[in-house]
């Protein structure tokens, strides 16, 4: 029953290591081969168990209701009516129907089009193959799958003209939510990357009959690219960041939107250097969200003031946490500009 629910949190004790071998082997596997809930989809209702206590299925079992999909429709979970009408189930069983639909609607199962089944499960489910269970696997893991990006990441790849992997994509998220134990900067960086802000022409798209044009300087359409890399007015911001980079911590990196507003940085950069240059962008990406229709941008003083407050903050988290010394050597180059240690 394990096997059905993938990330289920009830996981028996003293399992034999071949049994957690085996679990630990089908839960990295599965999102290859499956769809999202793909899984529970098929599982017999006994796998929803899984998700609860003392849930008695009893009662359901023995009127023929044997798996979970006998529970959905189109439109979601069968009304309860339905189910006395089709299986005869006892009235009084209507609370442990609303348990199953708590379930089912966490776990965002959903009966889906055939289209919408993942090679592996038409496999399983449907006509017996001639091919062995385990050919089966390794000819579905073979084939090519090919990730879709959100609309996010084509939205900014067609203001940028340029094109990156889903991988690259996932990697520069990766590396932001790591480098700092501040959620503030990661819902700051999400909220740009994921197109968030209501900036003029979105807000225009909106409200129409809004003005589209940027706050700040007056003259262009005030997209999310504008108001954040290409209006003038913030210009010469983004060249004091990319002096502070080059001359002051000696981190050579091209002034490009990708690197500073992404952070999908050159391969070549080395992992402390990609650390301490998230904090600069992301103090200074912050600075700009706070002055939000405001005409003037913010001020490298104000940037550098900023980063201190990042400093400190990390200092302690580092001592929480005890990693003082992998704190240390990331804020090295910082510590040695800002109090003139070089």
């Amino acid at each position: 029953m394990l096997l059905w629910a993938s990330t289920t949190p009830l996981q028996p004790k003293n399992l034999l290591p071949t049994t957690g071998t085996l679990l630990q082997t089908w839960r990295q596997t599965t999102p290859r081969l499956l769809k999202e809930n793909d899984l529970l989809l098929e599982a017999p209702l006994q796998a929803l168990a899984a998700h609860t206590s003392n849930l008695q299925l009893e009662n359901w079992l023995s009127r023929g209701i044997s798996g979970v999909r006998s529970l959905l429709t189109q439109e979601g979970i069968k009304p309860f009516p339905d189910m006395v009408r089709d299986f005869h189930i006892p009235s009084r069983e209507l609370f442990t129907y609303l348990r199953l639909k708590n379930i089912i609607q966490e776990s965002r199962i959903i009966l889906k089009e055939s289209n919408l089944i993942s090679p592996f499960v038409h496999k399983c489910t449907g006509k017996l193959p001639k091919v062995k269970a385990l050919s089966l696997c390794y000819n579905t893991l073979l084939t090519q799958y090919t990730a879709t990006k959100p609309s996010y990441m084509t939205n900014w790849e067609l203001d940028l003209g340029l094109h990156f992997p889903v991988d690259t994509w996932h990697r520069a998220q990766k590396l932001t939510k790591q480098a700092s134990h501040s959620l503030n900067q990661w819902e700051t960086y999400c909220k740009l990357t994921m197109r968030w802000y209501l900036v003029p022409n979105k807000l225009a798209h909106i409200y129409p009959g809004a003005n589209k044009i940027c706050w700040r300087c007056h003259n262009q359409e005030g997209s999310l690219y504008h108001i954040f890399w290409k209006c003038t007015q913030i210009t010469s911001l983004w060249q004091d960041i990319h002096t502070l980079f080059c001359k002051n911590l000696g981190i050579g990196v091209p002034p490009t939107p990708e690197c500073f507003l992404l952070h999908i940085f050159p391969d070549n950069l080395h992992e402390d250097e990609s650390y301490l240059m998230i904090h600069c962008l992301m103090a200074t990406k912050t600075a700009i969200a706070q002055k939000w229709k405001s005409t003037q941008a913010p001020t490298l003083s104000e940037i550098l003031g900023r980063l201190d407050s990042f400093y400190n903050y990390e200092r302690m988290a580092s001592r929480i946490t005890e990693r003082q010394s992998r704190h240390e050597t990331r804020w090295r180059r910082w510590v040695d500009y800002r109090y003139g240690k070089m």
